[in-house]
C-alpha cells in the first residue's frame, strides 16, 4: 500500500500540477506539500496543521480525504486516541482549520487592567481625602473668625434715659440744668510682681496673648503646643475655645479657661485671675420741673344759685 507521500504526489503529477499551482489554489506554502509529499510530517509545526494541510490537499488532488486521515491517524500510533472525524464538503481555499484557543488564568491584559483599575480608586480616594480636607479647614477658619470677632469686640453699652414732655421746657431750666455726669470704673489695683504662665493646647483652637498690654502672639494653636510667658504684672489671654487651652499660673494647674466653643478672655496677675466685664456709662438727662396747677376759685356763699 502505497504511503500517503506517494499517493498524493502521484496524483498530482497525473492531473499535470506543479507545487507552485497547487500552492496558488490550497494557499499552503510549496514546502509544505512537499514536506507532505516526502511524508515528513515533522516539518510541520504542529499536528494540527499536518492534518488540516492533509486535508486540503487531498480534496484539491480529488483524493479520499477520510482515507487519507485514517492512513495518517495510524502512522501516529493506532494506541492513541484519535479524533473524531468530521465529514465535511470539500474545501478548495485551502485555508488551515484554525488552532484551538486555551484560555489562562493569568495573562498580560488581566495584569495592566488591574493596576489601571487600582490607580483609578486610587486617585479617587485621594481626591475625597483632599476635598474632606479643605471643608474641615474652612469650617475650622470660619470658628476661629467668629470667635475672634467676638473676643476682640468691647461691649460698652451706654444706658440712656430722655424723658419726653408733653410741653416744652422752659429756657431757664435748661440753661441751670447741670452737664450729665459719667460714671467711671477706676483702674484695676494690679499688683506688681512676677508673673508666669503656661498655655497647652488640648484642642485646635485661636488664641491671642497680651504681656503688660502688649500683644505678644495671635495665631492658631493646634493639639499638644505650649506656649510659656512671663510678665511684670498682667498677662490677657483670649481664646475662641475655653475647653482647649489648660493654664498653669505661676507653677499651679488652673483647669481649662472654660467650656467647649466659649469664648473667654482672662487675666492673671502675681496674686490674682481676673474676668473682665464691660463697662456701662449712664447718662442722665435733665427732666422738665413740674407745671403748676392752678388753686380753684373759690365760691361765695349765699350768692347767685
Amino acid at each position: 500500500m502505497p504511503s500517503i507521500g506517494d499517493s498524493l504526489r502521484q496524483r498530482r503529477e497525473q492531473l499535470g500540477l506543479t507545487l507552485e499551482e497547487a500552492e496558488r489554489v490550497t494557499r499552503i506554502r510549496s514546502q509544505y506539500l512537499e514536506a507532505l509529499e516526502r511524508d515528513d510530517l515533522d516539518a510541520i509545526p504542529s499536528p494540527v496543521q499536518a492534518r488540516g494541510f492533509l486535508k486540503n490537499y487531498s480534496d484539491y488532488l480529488g483524493l479520499r480525504t477520510e482515507e487519507v486521515l485514517r492512513q495518517y491517524t495510524e502512522q501516529k500510533g493506532a494506541a492513541r486516541k484519535t479524533i473524531p472525524l468530521l465529514r465535511t464538503q470539500p474545501r478548495r481555499d485551502g485555508a488551515a482549520p484554525p488552532r484551538p484557543i486555551r484560555r489562562r488564568w493569568f495573562s498580560m491584559d488581566l495584569v495592566v487592567a488591574a493596576v489601571i483599575s487600582l490607580g483609578i480608586l486610587a486617585l479617587l480616594v485621594w481626591g475625597a481625602g483632599r476635598l474632606m480636607a479643605s471643608l474641615r479647614e474652612r469650617t475650622e477658619q470660619a470658628q476661629e473668625s467668629s470667635g475672634f470677632l467676638i473676643a476682640t469686640t468691647t461691649a460698652s453699652p451706654t444706658a440712656s434715659a430722655t424723658a419726653i414732655p408733653d410741653e416744652p421746657v422752659p429756657a431757664a431750666a435748661i440753661e441751670t440744668s447741670e452737664p450729665s455726669p459719667t460714671s467711671t470704673l477706676p483702674p484695676l489695683p494690679l499688683p506688681s510682681g512676677r508673673v508666669t504662665l503656661r498655655l497647652i493646647a488640648q484642642q485646635r483652637t485661636w488664641i491671642r496673648v497680651l504681656i503688660d498690654g502688649r500683644q505678644q502672639f495671635q495665631g492658631r494653636l493646634l493639639a499638644g503646643d505650649v506656649l510659656d510667658y512671663a510678665a511684670d504684672r498682667l498677662i490677657e489671654v483670649s481664646t475662641g475655645n475655653g475647653a482647649a487651652v489648660r493654664v498653669l499660673w505661676n507653677g499651679q494647674d488652673t483647669g481649662l479657661m472654660g467650656a467647649l466653643d466659649e469664648v473667654v478672655t482672662r487675666l492673671w496677675t502675681s496674686v490674682a485671675v481676673l474676668t473682665p466685664t464691660p463697662t456701662i456709662t449712664p447718662t442722665v438727662s435733665a427732666s422738665p420741673p413740674p407745671t403748676a396747677t392752678p388753686p380753684a376759685s373759690p365760691t361765695a356763699p349765699g350768692g347767685p344759685g
